[in-house]
């Protein structure tokens, strides 16, 4: 007998692995704003012809730490008998289960769990587990089979709001999305800064987008100078932990064709999200009001005065550099003229009277006529005279003849009044060859 109940045991180990456990999540996937389905059906069952007997039933959902399995329903029977199936407590607000075990065959066992959709949340987007119990061959062998099946969960960006909008040149800021109806004051030339929050559903690479109406009245136009979308932050609270939330920033700096917009068409922005195709509706929209256009006059100062240190400091280099010029020339006239000193001149007959540079005038020495003896006039010497009465004694020096002008001697001996040169020990009258002037010659 013992002989017997070893093979029986062996061939039930020879038998195959019985693969018709069946683990179903309908629909799998769900909005969670908008579930096209009430429930979400949670389905272990056994499909195996050649089992006998399914002793447990049980389907687990995942932690939300992920780190174990936490236990949703159980049905429990033998060969003889079965169980209702039960529900653990904290999932009784949104499940409800159902099932029943059959024995030979055991093809309709099977235990079900359905969801509330409307009431499905992130903390439900998990995976979830099924473990079946039965028994084979004439022992009645226990073996587990499990499956894994995944909830998703999808939600759609919401509408987003303007959260902020300042101005960056004062600093006021408008907290638009606590109720501050306050009006920004804003002028040409100064920076607006306006701030968009959405949240964008379960898809955290959804961008926030802008747009202008145009100036020329032609509508909304789409707007990306300087947006900043800050990364995607996760929501707060288990319940929401899939869905995720981002800011998006634009500056803009007012111009004057803003200022002369009419009332019909001021300067508004808006912000939204475009997700799947679908783009939000029922966007927040910012109208600016412009106060006027002292920060237009405000920077024209602030440029005029930038200006003036500019053409100061303009002034100040070329005046340096003028200065500097006008000394080397005075340094360089003043050595010219000292070398210039004692250079030589020629007399007006040579060089013209006209020429600045001609020599101071000369004395002409005359001859006296009242001479006994009767000598040729000096040509050279012919103007002007002077009377005897006048005239003047030429000396080198106190007690010191000019012989050259002393009467007791004739200059010219010939006729024609060329000088002659007969007497070697007086001078005579002649062109002085340095000076240009008349001089004794020797």
């Amino acid at each position: 007998m013992e002989f017997l109940r070893l093979i029986r045991i062996a061939m039930v180990l020879l038998l195959p692995a019985v693969t018709g456990i069946q683990f179903q999540l309908s629909p799998n996937n769900i909005n969670l704003e908008n579930p096209l389905s009430n429930f979400v059906n949670l389905t272990c069952s056994m499909t195996e012809m050649s089992v006998r007997v399914v002793t447990l039933i049980r389907i687990y959902k995942e932690s939300n730490s992920g780190s174990s399995w936490d236990q949703i329903a159980v049905i429990a029977g033998s060969e003889n008998a079965s169980f209702s199936p039960s529900l653990s407590n904290d999932f009784r607000s949104i499940m409800q289960v159902s099932g029943r075990l059959v024995n030979n065959p055991a093809t309709d066992s099977k235990l079900v769990v359905s969801m509330n959709a409307s009431l499905i949340t992130c903390l439900h987007a998990r995976k979830y587990r099924c473990e079946l119990n039965y028994l084979v061959g004439d022992e009645f062998t226990s073996v587990e089979e499990a499956e894994n099946a995944t909830l998703q969960a999808t939600a759609s960006p919401s509408t987003p709001y303007i959260e902020t909008v300042k101005n960056l040149n004062t600093s006021q800021v408008i907290n638009v999305a606590q109720g501050d109806t306050s009006a920004l004051t804003i002028q040409v030339n100064e920076l607006l800064e306006i701030v968009c929050k959405a949240d964008l559903g379960t898809n955290q690479n959804t961008v926030i987008q802008w747009s202008y109406n145009s100036a020329s009245g032609s509508g909304m136009i789409g707007y990306n100078g300087n947006a900043v979308n800050s990364d995607p932050v996760e929501n707060a609270g288990a319940a929401a932990s899939c869905r995720y939330t981002r800011t998006s920033t634009i500056s803009y700096k007012i111009l004057d064709i803003d200022s002369a917009r009419s009332s019909s068409n001021p300067l508004i922005f808006s912000c939204s999200i475009q997700s799947g195709g679908i783009t939000t509706q029922n966007n927040p929209m910012y109208t600016v009001t412009i106060s006027g256009s002292t920060g237009d006059n405000q920077a024209g100062s602030t440029a005029n005065a930038g200006s003036a240190n500019a053409g100061a400091i303009a002034g100040g280099i070329v005046g340096g550099l003028a200065f500097i010029v006008i000394v080397t020339l005075l340094v360089y006239f003043l050595w010219y003229r000292r070398r210039s000193t004692g250079d030589d001149y020629k007399t007006k007959e040579e060089y013209g009277s006209d020429n600045p540079n001609m020599a101071p005038s000369v004395d002409y020495a005359v001859p006296d006529k009242s001479r006994s003896r009767r000598g040729h006039e000096n040509r050279g010497l012919d103007e002007p005279h002077e009377s005897n009465s006048r005239r003047r004694d030429y000396h080198n020096g106190p007690g010191r003849s000019n012989y050259g002008m002393d009467k007791d001697y004739d200059d010219y001996d010939s006729r024609d009044g060329s000088p002659t040169f007969d007497n070697d020990e007086i001078g005579h009258m002649g062109v002085d060859p340095i000076h240009g002037s008349i001089g004794t010659g020797v």
